[in-house]
Order: C-alpha cells, then structure tokens, then sequence
C-alpha cells in the first residue's frame, strides 16, 4: 500500500534526533524517524510514508465514534488510534497498512475500532 502523504515538520526532539512531531492532516503527531536522507527544517513541509509498528500482544477493540481518534500515551512513542478496519486498510487520521490485523480480527472488519500502537515511524521520501 502506498501511504505518502505530506506532513509539517512541528519538532525535533534535542535529545534524541529520532523523534520528531509533525503535523499531519490537521493533528500533531510524534513518530520515529525511521528513515531521512537529506536534511530537514522544521516549520516546512515534506513528503512522508507512515508505517505502524505493534507488539506482539497489541490490543485492538471496538471503538465508540466519539472516541478521539488520536490519543497519546504517556510511555514513550505509544499512540492509541481510532478508525475503521477495512480489510487491509485502517482509515485513522491517514490510511494505514493495518499489519494484517484483519486476519486476526475478522470480526471487526468495517467496525470503528481502537488500536494501540508502539510507535509511528516516519520515512521521508
């Protein structure tokens, strides 16, 4: 799946070059820098591809639709995240690769749902 989009870099984290804050689709969001092979600025705009990493034991249920569909944990890079499982695809506050989890949650196939995520790691292309 392709899943560039264009993101505002907010913030570099000064102790650790890896976390940055963006502003994607109207919300801040912290990810780690997986991938950056050139340079970078904050306050300008660059394309990104956004990838999910879970744990082995993620939690994922259904989600009431006034749920915050972003929701920052307070250990480390942890997100809660709300949207719809589409089959291979978890519409959140961008499109996703949902990491197969409709194979393990069949059941929640084009249900809102809330997934907990490790971290949200960046490429920049």
């Amino acid at each position: 799946m392709d899943n560039a989009i264009s993101a505002k870099l907010l913030k570099i984290n000064e102790d650790d070059e890896n976390h940055a804050t963006l502003l994607i689709n109207g919300l801040p969001v912290e990810c780690f820098v997986n991938s950056c092979p050139y340079a970078i600025e904050i306050g300008k705009t660059y394309p990104i591809e956004l990838t999910l990493y879970l744990s082995d034991t993620y939690m994922l249920s259904r989600a009431k639709n006034t749920d915050p569909i972003v929701e920052k944990s307070s250990k480390g890079y942890t997100y809660f995240l709300c949207g719809t499982l589409k089959n291979s695809v978890f519409e959140s506050f961008t499109n996703f690769d949902d990491q197969d989890i409709h194979y393990d949650h069949p059941d929640l196939n084009d249900r809102y749902v809330k997934l907990e995520v490790d971290r949200i790691d960046v490429n920049f292309l």
